[in-house]
């Protein structure tokens, strides 16, 4: 019978039944397995990936090869490369002046470089240098680590050859692609040229620090000698510097110097390029250095004002690359010996001045016939703090006081006056504004009627100021330029006695034109110009041209060297030499000058204060103070260039002179006017004058009055009008008279002359023709005229037994007893009419 089953009976025997039925499922696979797995698939995708890698890196770089290949350089052409070199300075006798570079180099070829020094700079920069082919893997790999270490590019590992590609073609930047290019550029080096091509270029290019690159330009800096020269130690010692030239220095870090210099002598022993014994040696030796203080220095140069100032005229020639880098070789005008005694004698000078509150002396000595420089002294010493390097001789501007004379006087001859023409030395005023100018004397005297001779010799301030007046301040301004005066001249009465400025250079090669018979000669300082290879690029030929007529430089010559003999220049007489020489004094003594010449050498001398302030003492003038430095001076320098002889006689018949140049004066004035001129009276000529001569007169100048000596009508009054005044008139003929007077008459106004007329004459005359009224253009001390005076005067012409010129002849004046001492004279502090002038 069947039984019932309840639901729990039937839940429990299900479960037994599931239990007995069921089937486990399969094991999981294990870990290894699946790593094993994982790692398969990873190798073949990392496979593809490095394949793919590979083929792009190596399209990349043969893409990137070719493509920088295309814009390289043209190594072929290494050897026509040309580093910068240094430009070598000589004086005319060959003697080694100083050098100029922008780099210091000087290249000497790889037999010159002894083994030692070959084998150190192998041995540190490029072990492998005689067995790679310009780029060394090993070193790359190195580089590369080291560069890992220090995370940057510190490392380049660069062969001897690929630092040649760099310094000559390549930046200093330290980049992947620069460093490609490098690469690419030794292998192309080392295709084309030998290891002893590639290192002698490395060698005369590589930077030794200070400025040096080369070897050869090293071994002299710092040893003194050439590189042929040089121990195994100092050799050892520059071949480390090129890795670190500023740390490496001996100079800079000599611990470093030596430390590195021990590490480059153990390579070479490591290497077997050295002995153990010789290394150990040469670790010993203490490097022979050339003294510091040599290379600190401000005088680089010998002779230092002269050679910057050939550089300066090298510069102005050839442009600053071709000078500083070009190697040139220039033979310059400077006689070293004569140098050397100028600034011996000037140092000398000064320090026995030093109580007078003298502190600077210049001198410049040219050949006027040439224009060559033989000296050229700017300053008691170049390596002064205060100022050292400023050149007195060329940059300073300082009134010339009365050495500025002879151009005036020389304006004046050109003009139709002779050394003899009278000049009375006078009381004289000119208007200034609302004041009246009234030069004076040196020495507070007056001298009466003198020679033109005289006036210069004696330095006479009051005839100088008459003869400026008389043939114009422009045209004296035209002549001084004319002869080499190239600073700018204020065209003012003044400018007779120096108020003006210019350089000592300029105004002694002014004097030259005098000495050369008229002819002036373009100063120079250079002799002959030969590039690196040693083509001649200039060879010096005088630059000359006619400033002078022949005879009017040889009366002033006759002149100034009667002014050496008789008057202010006697301390500058020579015996046996023929010596022309003009003195200098400005107001207050702040300048002092002597301007001399003999035949074949011009020489000037300045002393003063760069301050300008005043010198001090008895006898501070240019006669005194610079005329005993110029004797001594051109003592000596006519003995080694010679100075005796003739002065040079100059044919200029065939050579036009150029015309004077008046524009460059700061004065303007009218046109010129021609007037006839009486030469017994000075007036405006008439018809009963027994001796006439035509004269310009300088432009806005007034008309002198007619002459009252030989008659007073009206037709003597029209006489000697500028042309275009008019018609000229008839008179009766001067009649005889019993009576006669003696009078001293004005010859600008005619009428009797005042102790303050300019110019005066001294006739006897009929008592009906003589003048009755008192010149009343020239006022007095009262100053009660206001009447501008005629800066005119018509001088007698010169005797022909001084100059034989062909106007007429006049008596010459009586000489006056000189003074017991001649002295020097003084000019204005400035260029203005009312300037004071020095009472010497």
């Amino acid at each position: 019978m069947a039984r019932t089953l309840d639901s729990g009976s039937l839940r429990i025997l299900r479960r037994r039944t599931m239990a007995r039925t069921h089937v486990a499922p399969p094991a999981p696979p294990s870990i290894i397995r699946m790593l094993v797995t994982l790692l398969v698939v990873t190798l073949k995708v990392l496979r593809m990936v490095i394949v793919v890698a590979v083929i792009v890196v190596v399209g990349c770089g043969i893409g990137a090869w070719v493509s920088m290949s295309k814009v390289l350089p043209d190594t072929r052409h290494l050897g026509d490369y040309r580093p910068h070199q240094t430009t070598k300075l000589y004086a005319r006798d060959g003697e080694l002046l100083g050098e100029i570079y922008a780099e210091n180099r000087e290249i000497v070829p790889l037999s010159r470089v002894p083994k030692n020094m070959r084998d150190a700079t192998i041995a540190i920069e490029d072990e492998r240098f005689h067995k790679h082919i310009g780029a060394d893997p090993k070193g790359i790999l190195r580089a590369v680590y080291a560069n890992y270490r220090s995370h940057d590019l510190s490392q380049g590992g660069s062969t001897i050859t690929e630092q040649l590609a760099k310094n000559i073609y390549l930046t200093r930047q330290k980049t992947v692609h620069r460093r490609l290019q490098q690469m690419l550029l030794a292998l192309q080096i080392e295709r084309q040229y030998s290891k002893d091509e590639i290192l002698e270029f490395y060698l005369n290019e590589v930077c030794y620090g200070h400025n040096c690159f080369g070897v050869q330009a090293a071994a002299k800096y710092y040893f003194g000698k050439p590189v042929e020269d040089l121990t195994l130690a100092e050799a050892a010692l520059l071949a480390g510097i090129p890795r670190m030239p500023t740390y490496y220095s001996p100079y800079d870090n000599p611990k470093a110097a030596s430390r590195r210099r021990n590490l480059v002598l153990s390579k070479m022993v490591e290497q077997g390029l050295i002995t153990w014994d010789e290394g150990e040696r040469g670790k010993r030796e203490e490097p022979q250095l050339v003294d510091p203080k040599r290379h600190r220095s401000k005088a680089r140069f010998r002779a230092p004002y002269f050679t910057s100032y050939a550089l300066k005229e090298l510069v102005d020639r050839y442009g600053v690359d071709l000078v500083y880098k070009g190697g040139l070789r220039v033979t310059t005008t400077l006689s070293l010996p004569m140098a050397q005694k100028a600034y011996a004698i000037t140092r000398k000078a000064l320090a026995s001045y030093r109580s007078m509150h003298v502190s600077q002396c210049a001198l410049v000595c040219l050949d006027p016939n040439t224009g060559e420089i033989l000296t050229l002294l700017g300053g008691r010493d170049w390596n002064d703090r205060d100022a050292g390097e400023f050149n007195r001789a060329t940059q300073a501007h300082r009134q010339p006081g009365s050495s500025f004379k002879p151009y005036v006087y020389a304006t004046a001859l050109e003009s139709g006056y002779g050394p003899n023409s009278a000049i009375v030395d006078g009381p004289v005023s000119y208007p200034d504004g609302d004041k009246i100018w009234r030069p004076r004397n040196y020495d507070g005297r007056f001298r009466g009627t003198v020679t033109l001779r005289t006036a210069l010799a004696w330095s006479i301030n009051i005839p100088a100021v008459k003869l400026n007046v008389a043939v114009g301040p422009k045209k004296v301004v035209a002549y001084a330029h004319r002869l080499g005066i190239h600073s700018e001249l204020a065209a003012v009465k003044s400018l007779a006695l120096g108020s003006a400025v210019v350089t000592l250079l300029e105004h002694t090669s002014a004097y030259g034109a005098f000495a050369a018979g008229g002819i002036r000669a373009e100063p120079t300082t250079i002799l002959a110009v030969r590039d690196a290879n040693g083509i001649t690029l200039d060879q010096h030929v005088p630059q000359r041209s006619v400033v002078l007529k022949s005879n009017t430089a040889a009366m002033i010559t006759d002149m100034l060297i009667y002014a050496v003999e008789h008057g202010t220049g006697g301390r500058a007489k020579i015996p046996g030499v023929k010596v022309a020489g003009k003195t200098g004094t400005t107001s207050e003594s702040r300048d002092v000058w002597f301007m001399g010449y003999t035949p074949n050498l011009v020489t000037g001398v300045w002393c003063g204060n760069d301050d300008n302030s005043p010198m001090r003492g008895r006898g501070v003038a240019g006669g005194t103070l610079c005329g005993p430095i110029w004797k001594e001076f051109t003592e000596f320098a006519t003995k080694r260039y010679g100075g005796k002889g003739k002065f040079v006689e100059v044919d200029i018949q065939a050579v036009k002179a150029p015309p004077v140049d008046e524009s460059k004066a700061t004065e303007t004035e009218g046109q010129p006017a021609w007037v006839e001129i009486c030469m017994e009276s000075g007036m405006r000529a008439g018809p009963g004058c027994p001796s006439v001569q035509r004269r310009e007169l300088p432009p806005g100048a007034a008309i002198p009055a007619a002459c009252t000596v030989h008659g007073s009508s009206a037709g003597a009054a029209n006489r000697g009008a500028p042309e275009g005044g008019g018609e000229r008139g008839s008179t009766d003929e001067d009649r005889p008279s019993a009576e006669t007077v003696t009078v001293t008459v004005c010859t600008q106004s005619g009428r009797i002359a005042t102790p303050y007329c300019p110019l005066t004459k001294v006739v006897t005359i009929r008592a009906d023709l003589a003048p009755r009224a008192t010149c009343g253009m020239h006022a007095g001390s009262s100053g009660a005229t206001t009447t501008r005076p005629s800066p005119q005067l018509s001088p007698p012409a010169p005797s022909p037994t001084t100059a034989p010129l062909t106007s007429p002849i006049a008596p010459a004046a009586p000489k006056p007893k000189p003074p017991a001492a001649a002295r020097d004279e003084g000019s204005p502090a400035v260029a203005t009419p009312g300037a004071a002038n020095r009472p010497e």
